[in-house]
């Protein structure tokens, strides 16, 4: 059994294509990810999905259940900053959901990069920061910045960007 972690999925979201220079079409992304996403998730994985499921869901809740349903693994949601379906929602398509992060074995999951002063960040930075802090955790996985990068910055915290278009569209390794 692994556990892996993705974010930014954007399912529904036609523009991502253009906006990250996705290789497939808006037609065909959404089975895309799936697919490739269940390439490395096994049934007897777990899956931590750092948030923006979805974009522009308008009715589509079903549509998104059924390509939830479709992939592999146990399933945890860490909100993000698109997902603004309700919160029995999620938890009808997951097994867990937090609403802002998670911690496991000194390891911080959010969907912020917690980079404080970055035009990535949001208030809240300081907050989840000073959490990561308290709990003496040493790494960061998270979404929200898609394809860029989040190795060195200027804090000295290690940050995995777990977004599908950073990582060829398959699920990243936690390494416990």
């Amino acid at each position: 059994m692994k556990t892996f972690v993705t974010s930014d999925q954007h399912f529904f979201h036609d523009n991502i294509v253009k906006y990250c220079n996705r290789p497939v079409s808006a037609e065909y992304q959404n089975q895309f990810i799936v697919d490739s996403y269940n390439s490395v998730v096994s049934e007897n994985d777990t899956c931590i999905f750092l948030g923006d499921l979805s974009c522009n869901l308008q009715g589509r809740e079903d549509e998104l259940k059924e390509l939830v349903s479709q992939m592999n693994g146990t399933k945890i949601l860490i909100l993000g900053n698109h997902d603004h379906c309700s919160l029995d929602f999620y938890r009808s398509l997951f097994k867990e959901v937090y609403p802002e992060y998670m911690i496991i074995k000194n390891k911080f999951f959010s969907h912020y990069t917690l980079f404080a002063n970055s035009k990535y960040s949001l208030e809240y930075d300081n907050k989840l920061i000073k959490i990561f802090k308290e709990n003496n955790c040493k790494e960061i996985y998270h979404g929200h910045i898609h394809e860029k990068s989040s190795d060195n910055w200027a804090d000295g915290y290690k940050r995995i960007n777990s977004c599908v278009d950073y990582n060829n569209f398959l699920p990243v390794l936690v390494d416990f």
